[in-house]
């Protein structure tokens, strides 16, 4: 477990300026008018338990922070509180069992406690507070505003690095452990999200995570330089290099990375033309893996890979055709997910309407 002190509530609360204040969110409530679509309740019903778990099928059935995260920014979207006060109740109890207000990153069934990985993930923690701030706001839940104000800065002071290059330039580490060291980081480009940073650094009055956010994305910038953005990467005095083999090219995590500048209002970044190029290309399915100069080594006839790609591709060219994911039908949790995250993405920037 991690030994950094718990966030305090009093810490928490003085970044609030007043819960009432924090109710208004009028983009929570557009999307709401729209998502609660057939695709959610297929998705809920073949990965939510009725506890509010989530199970990653393709992983033999385990639940992550991640998961968690998504399904409660779902059931936001859906104005489905019932099941959002399922998830968050079930994430607390099961996940939020480390010293610091974040959150284990994986639940495994039948796991002893001294089995247990405690380490977080920064991604999931950074989508849970963000998920909470909207639930907070769209169902007037003091409690859960005040619980994303404490996870938000606890990702601020226990997740956050300077670039080794330089000091005074913010950017999310992966976790809170095992990532840093003296003069390097490791850095997973997808958990950068600008535009949860930015709404977590305003709500809870948190400059550093601004900062992140545009730090990270100007490194995401100097990633788009040289071709599509790789799973991982090291970064040190010298610059950046990917990490070696396949966690070197662009992949499963890193398809995510054009979708979440999207979602931030940043259609235009480098990096998402990069990536709408790749998937603009004809072929049969969805480039999902590729070298970094852009030559595809696998593709993938999962919907919710189509859903991804056709979101992006939207958002840069409104001749492109708009996003529709077909089905959840056939599909394991990851595709199924991205498929429905992307269709909260699409409504949420208003490439669909109802």
């Amino acid at each position: 477990m991690s030994g950094a002190g718990r966030v305090s509530r009093r810490a928490c609360l003085a970044g609030l300026t007043g819960v009432a204040g924090m109710i208004a969110a009028p983009a929570v409530a557009r999307a709401a008018a729209v998502f609660d679509s057939r695709n959610w309740q297929d998705w809920r019903a073949r990965f939510l338990m009725p506890e509010g778990r989530v199970i990653d099928d393709y992983q033999g059935d385990i639940s992550h922070s991640e998961g968690q995260a998504w399904a409660l920014l779902f059931a936001v979207a859906a104005g489905d509180r019932e099941t959002f006060d399922a998830i968050r109740g079930w994430t607390n109890a099961n996940l939020a069992v480390r010293r610091d207000p974040l959150l284990a990153w994986r639940y495994v069934p039948g796991e002893s406690a001294a089995a247990r990985d405690y380490n977080n993930a920064s991604d999931g923690d950074l989508f849970y507070a963000w998920a909470l701030l909207r639930g907070g706001r769209r169902f007037g839940d003091a409690e859960a505003l005040e619980q994303g104000g404490q996870v938000a800065r606890g990702v601020m002071e226990i997740c956050i690095a300077e670039d080794p290059r330089q000091p005074g330039r913010h950017l999310l580490l992966p976790a809170a452990e095992h990532f840093r060291g003296e003069g390097h980081v490791t850095l997973n480009p997808s958990y950068i999200m600008p535009r949860a940073l930015h709404e977590l650094a305003a709500a809870y009055d948190l400059p550093i995570l601004a900062r992140a956010a545009e730090d990270g994305a100007g490194l995401l910038e100097e990633v788009a330089q040289r071709g599509l953005p790789p799973d991982w990467l090291g970064l040190d005095a010298r610059g950046w290099i990917p990490a070696d083999g396949p966690k070197g090219q662009f992949g499963y995590d890193a398809i995510r990375v054009p979708l979440y500048l999207v979602w931030s209002g940043r259609a235009g970044h480098p990096l998402v033309r990069r990536a709408a190029q790749l998937w603009a290309q004809a072929g049969q399915g969805t480039p999902v893996q590729a070298a970094r100069d852009g030559a595809v080594l696998h593709r993938d006839g999962a919907p919710g890979y189509e859903m991804l790609a056709r979101t992006v591709l939207r958002a840069t060219d409104a001749t492109s055709p708009p996003p529709l994911l077909k089905t959840m039908d056939g599909q394991s949790y990851y595709p199924a997910t991205l498929g429905l995250l992307s269709e909260l993405v699409a409504h949420d920037i208003g490439l669909m309407t109802s």
